[in-house]
């Protein structure tokens, strides 16, 4: 009579070892993906034990598919909460038995001790950062953290150190690091640095903790001012359902190019020229504060005399050839180049076209009005066409040009 009930349990229990088995098999591809590989036959004997451990994983795997399994197979390479795996099934230890290296996957905000589980929301991911918004319990605001990863899996110093990766995260941190030293002197001229994007920290190693993901720490600055302007000029519904503060405020692009002229004195003040102004590269806060962006183009103007730099056709001045080459005037107002991008980004927010050609040579709209009716003033347009002279000398200094568009556009500030 208690036959059945046995028979079942031992069903069950089969059923669990055989899931246990399956996981093995899903790690041990999960290792090739690692760049972990099978010890090749006639290795030397100090390999032997791992080989020993990875083919008893995919044998216990085969072994559990063909229902032919035993529980000493099956107990080998059981997978650690379906994400991490034993380092006897792994072979990832050394003579002395090291401890098991945690690399995560990317995908879930990983475990970092700077910001506490809470709510996160993902922003998007680039070519080797993965940008989270999370609360940073030392700062007690949301920041966006920016974690490196590469191969799928989120670097930590013992992975940067094993692949060679410490150049790559040098080079992706070097951006950040200028930003910092900028900042440094925002007393300068706080109105214009109130409108550079900060980068808060560059977590690039941790002594401490070798498994750490590596990251770095920046402001919420807002959205791109090349999309919002896109949004607000083809689905104009759309755009006030998802920034209803903005489409309350029918000056909130003129605001954002006057802070974003701003932000140009402040850097010249500190010999720098961005050097790559554009919408794309312009981000906009709800409130409507602009904030400069991307400043992989950072440079001075004796340094483009010499070296040529970072340059988008259509936003770079006359005098100068793009793709970029050596040959600007030194002599020129290091602010000068800043000062034609943003007139270009002028005269397009206020013709609502990027038919850039069109008034490129001529201080008006393509068609002498903008696409969508609405009026623009004469003080904006002359405005825009002085900042994108074509004698560098001539383009104004970029703090009086803020205060001229705020009184020609109605703005107070």
């Amino acid at each position: 009579m208690l036959r059945a009930p046995r028979l079942l349990a031992a069903a069950a229990l089969s059923l669990l070892a055989t899931g246990g088995a399956v996981r093995s098999h899903e790690a041990l591809e999960e290792l090739a993906e690692m760049g972990g590989a099978r010890p090749e036959a006639g290795a030397p004997g100090r390999h032997r034990g791992n080989s020993s451990a990875l083919e008893s994983g995919g044998g216990a795997a085969l072994a559990a598919r063909s229902g032919h399994a035993t529980q000493a197979q099956l107990g080998v390479g059981r997978v650690l909460d379906g994400r991490y795996e034993l380092k006897q099934f792994l072979g990832r230890f050394d003579a002395r038995g090291g401890h098991l290296q945690r690399w995560e996957k990317v995908g879930a905000f990983p475990k970092i001790k700077a910001f506490p589980a809470g709510a996160r929301k993902h922003l998007g991911t680039g070519s080797f950062g993965d940008a989270w918004k999370a609360w940073d319990k030392l700062r007690k605001k949301h920041v966006a953290v920016k974690i490196f990863f590469k191969g799928g899996y989120y670097l930590t110093p013992s992975l940067v150190a094993k692949k060679g990766y410490q150049s790559l995260v040098d080079e992706a941190a070097a951006e950040c690091k200028e930003v910092m030293k900028i900042m440094k002197q925002r007393q300068t001229y706080e109105q214009g640095a109130q409108h550079i994007c900060e980068c808060y920290e560059a977590h690039t190693s941790d002594k401490a903790n070798q498994e750490s993901p590596l990251y770095l720490v920046q402001e919420m600055c807002g959205d791109s001012f090349f999309d919002l302007f896109v949004m607000n000029l083809h689905n104009p519904s759309s755009f006030t359902v998802k920034h209803p503060k903005l489409a309350k405020d029918p000056k909130w692009m003129m605001k954002a190019i006057a802070g974003t002229l701003e932000g140009v004195k402040f850097l010249s003040k500190l010999g720098y020229s961005h050097h790559d102004l554009k919408l794309e590269n312009v981000v906009v806060t709800e409130d409507g504060a602009a904030k400069i962006i991307d400043f992989g183009g950072l440079t001075t103007m004796e340094k483009a005399a010499v070296e040529g730099g970072v340059c988008t056709s259509v936003y770079t001045p006359k005098e100068v050839r793009c793709p970029y080459a050596p040959g600007v005037d030194p002599g020129a107002p290091v602010y000068s180049f800043d000062d034609y991008s943003v007139g270009i980004m002028l005269f397009v927010v206020s013709c609502r076209s990027a038919s850039f050609d069109s008034f490129r040579d001529h201080a008006q709209c393509g068609e002498g009005e903008p696409r969508d009716g609405a009026p623009v003033s004469n003080g904006v347009m002359k405005l825009a066409a002085k900042l994108a002279r074509d004698y560098p000398a001539k383009r104004p200094d970029p703090a009086a040009a803020a205060k001229e568009l705020r009184s020609a556009a109605g703005i107070a500030g």
